[in-house]
C-alpha cells in the first residue's frame, strides 16, 4: 500500500472524528495542539480532546490531564 503521509493521516483523523469516531477526534487534537503536520489550534484540539475523553477514549483523557497540568 505504501506509506501513509502526514496529510493523509491528518485528513483520515477528519474524516473519522467527522464521522463521530472519537479516537479521530483525540488523534486529529493531538495534532492540532503539537502542530506537527498541521497549523497549531490549541483551543481546537483541546476541544476535540474533551469530546473525546466525555466518550472514554483514555487517550484522550490522559493527554487533557497532562495539558492541563502543563499550562494548558
Amino acid at each position: 500500500k505504501g506509506n501513509v503521509t502526514a496529510e493523509q493521516a491528518v485528513e483520515t483523523f477528519v474524516t473519522a472524528c467527522d464521522a463521530g469516531e472519537l479516537l479521530g477526534c483525540a488523534l486529529l487534537g493531538e495534532e492540532l495542539i503539537d502542530g506537527l503536520d498541521v497549523a497549531v489550534n490549541r483551543a481546537r484540539g483541546m476541544a476535540l480532546l474533551e469530546k473525546a475523553c466525555a466518550g472514554k477514549v483514555e487517550r484522550a483523557c490522559t493527554r487533557l490531564a497532562r495539558e492541563r497540568r502543563d499550562g494548558g
